[in-house]
């Protein structure tokens, strides 16, 4: 499960990279040195997802950024673009971060990047009956966990706040599954993390969970997990929804067979 993830992010990242022209590996391997007034470093635009299932489970979905066009806006950027990143950066009251970093030539979003956009709710459905109280079309989000990470928090306190992870302070389905989406060591009690998990269900989410969700990287959005399977074997098309604060709906489909 880990080695399909993780390909398929170098791959998505070698796809921006073609978009964006960028040919020689000179210029990739060369990195710039650059004070950082603001934790993020880079804004990708985002106008679709895409969904994934994820191996050897039956429960459990990927929300990745779509397969768009590169439109970023970065620290690096000039004009209009960097105009738009400095109001973001000031959407998120990320100006006083006031760090060095050092990130490769002409991939501005290899340090620090988030989509330009925030979350307001996300919706689950299926194309059939999951169980009695749930018929074809009925929300499923008393059914389904979004867990995720967003350092809204640790920016919030004038980045102070460092997170340490604690396996009894998160549920069952984030210490069993998460660790697939970012790696271990982020859940070492003793690594100071800049990013806060977001480990809700879907009813209980409210905006504020939804700031900057990702995990300092353009591309993985977060994973819902079906907490209690449908009453009876099969496949369903579930369909998800993401709402966001610059009124676009991010909508897509995946097929997934569930077994009792």
């Amino acid at each position: 499960m880990i080695t399909r993830i993780f390909k398929t992010l170098t791959a998505g990242a070698i796809a921006l990279a073609a978009t964006l022209n960028i040919t020689s590996c000179d210029d990739v391997n060369v990195s710039t040195r650059q004070l950082c007034p603001s934790y993020v470093v880079c804004y990708v635009e985002l106008n679709s997802i895409v969904l994934w299932e994820v191996q050897n489970t039956t429960n459990c979905i990927l929300i990745h950024h779509g397969n768009d066009p590169v439109v970023y806006y970065a620290l690096t950027s000039t004009g209009k673009e960097k105009e738009m990143y400095d109001s973001l950066c000031r959407k998120h009251n990320d100006m006083n971060y006031n760090k060095y970093r050092s990130f490769m030539k002409n991939i501005p979003y290899d340090s620090v990047t988030y989509n330009d956009c925030d979350f307001t709710s996300i919706e689950i459905s299926s194309d059939t009956d999951f169980d009695e109280a749930h018929p074809a079309g009925t929300n499923l989000s008393d059914m389904v966990r979004f867990m995720s990470y967003s350092p809204y928090p640790f920016i919030m306190s004038g980045y102070k706040s460092y997170f340490y992870y604690d396996s009894a302070a998160q549920s069952e389905s984030f210490n069993n599954y998460m660790p697939f989406y970012i790696g271990g060591e982020a859940f070492r009690s003793e690594t100071a993390a800049t990013c806060y998990p977001i480990d809700k269900m879907v009813k209980d989410l409210v905006p504020e969970d939804l700031i900057l969700v990702g995990h300092d990287g353009p591309g993985l959005i977060g994973m819902l997990c079906f907490e209690q399977l449908p009453s009876s074997a099969g496949e369903h098309t579930i369909t998800v929804k993401i709402y966001t604060d610059n009124d676009k709906v991010l909508s897509n489909t995946i097929k997934m067979t569930f077994s009792q």
